[in-house]
């Protein structure tokens, strides 16, 4: 799976680079459930590479945009999505148990609200203006942790006002123009050459960043 425009892909690896853009949602388990396999992946990238520059790239892609901002009830909104308890109780044992050996403790239980998450991709887009590559990874961490273990809205303006204070971010009154729709999220596209969709084990995401990083795979279009 990959971006309907490859164009929107706009980094251009050079002789010792590698470049990973992550297309993702807050709302979203499989995409934090791949940010983690993703840091495993890396880290072993790194470790065999240490030469290389490495540059990871978040794509906003809010799943659902039409939510209201006083947002959805989360259990209702899954059990007219599933079509039935058992159904969303199945689903949310997949995740958890998949969260568990990356050291992550889903709790649906305390998520009230289906959020709409354009506020807080908004606040990544001025984070990636203002900020270093760093500072960006921190604040995608803390808005997934805010709302799968804590249960907050990630459509408050104080909770966003927060964050955005925390990490030294100054909040802009601009909408992001957000990139053409992947075909799915979790989406990973490395140096415009490779790509992988679905929440990846670090095995397969590390030897598709090892494929793109060759010198003959630079500048070909992800597949």
């Amino acid at each position: 799976m990959q971006p309907q425009d490859g164009s929107a892909v706009a980094t251009v690896a050079t002789a010792a680079s590698l470049s990973v853009e992550v297309w993702f949602d807050l709302i979203c388990p499989w995409c934090l459930v791949g940010k983690r396999q993703l840091e495993q992946a890396l880290a072993e990238f790194r470790r065999l590479h240490p030469r290389h520059e490495v540059a990871v790239h978040w794509r906003s892609q809010p799943l659902l945009p039409d939510i209201p901002p006083q947002g959805l009830p989360f259990q209702e909104f899954y059990l007219r999505r599933l079509g039935s308890a058992e159904t969303v109780a199945a689903r949310q044992a997949q995740v958890r148990a998949a969260g568990s050996k990356l050291g992550l403790d889903f709790d649906f239980s305390t998520i009230a609200l289906m959020p709409n998450t354009r506020a807080a991709h908004a606040l990544i887009a001025d984070a990636q203006a203002q900020c270093d590559a760093v500072t960006v990874d921190a604040l995608v961490e803390d808005l997934f942790v805010a709302h799968f273990m804590r249960g907050l809205n990630l459509d408050h303006g104080e909770f966003l006002d927060g964050l955005a204070r925390r990490h030294g971010i100054t909040r802009s009154d601009a909408a992001p123009a957000f990139p053409p729709m992947a075909s799915g999220v979790p989406l990973f596209v490395a140096n415009r050459s490779h790509a992988l969709s679905g929440a990846q084990p670090p095995q397969r995401l590390l030897a598709m960043m090892l494929s793109a990083a060759r010198p003959d795979s630079y500048g070909s279009r992800a597949r």
